[in-house]
């Protein structure tokens, strides 16, 4: 996905959130959002690829045992 398309699925909601705003406070708020979301995107992928290593690494979840 290219940035004008990221930014162009954004803007109607952004739109929706700040009806009376300018449109430079639409174009901070809607580049806030995209970066937000990016962020976000990263955690999870991180978050999801540590699951992946960790399960590989202990398939049979040994290290977490009944006391």
């Amino acid at each position: 996905m290219t940035s004008e398309k990221s930014k162009s699925d954004v803007v109607p909601f952004v739109r929706s959130l700040y009806p009376n705003a300018s449109e430079e406070e639409l174009g901070e708020a809607e580049q806030a959002l995209i970066e937000y979301l990016a962020a976000m995107f990263r955690i999870f992928d991180r978050i999801e690829r540590e699951r992946q290593d960790d399960s590989r690494n202990h398939p049979d979840d040994s290290r977490i045992r009944a006391a």
